[in-house]
Parts: C-alpha cells; structure tokens; sequence
C-alpha cells in the first residue's frame, strides 16, 4: 500500500512540475511577445515618419 501511495506522490510531482514549466514558458512566451510587439510599433513609426518625410520632400 505505501508503495501505491509513493507511486501516485511521485506523479503528483511530476503533474505539477510540467504545469510549472508550461506556465512558465507561457509566460516567457508573452514577455517576448510583447517585447516583438514594442520593436514592431517603433520601426512602423520610423518607417512611417520616413515615407512622409520622402513625400513632402517630392511634393515640394
């Protein structure tokens, strides 16, 4: 019977470390998200400011 219970402790331990390394992964998957997401809205707005500063510069 102690040997059942063992058995079922050490999978208990093993579910809860993959949720940890699951949640944990998730969240490093959004922090670089995010970070993708910053570099993303700063280069559109050079890019952006760019393409305007060429147009005005052919229109005049």
């Amino acid at each position: 019977m102690s040997d059942l219970f063992e058995l079922s402790l050490q999978w208990d331990v093993i579910f809860l470390f993959a949720i940890f390394i699951e949640v944990s992964i998730i969240g490093w998957w959004n922090i670089f998200s995010s970070i993708l997401k910053w570099i993303q809205k700063k280069l559109e707005k050079k890019w952006l400011r760019e393409f305007e500063e060429e147009q005005n510069a052919r229109n005049q």
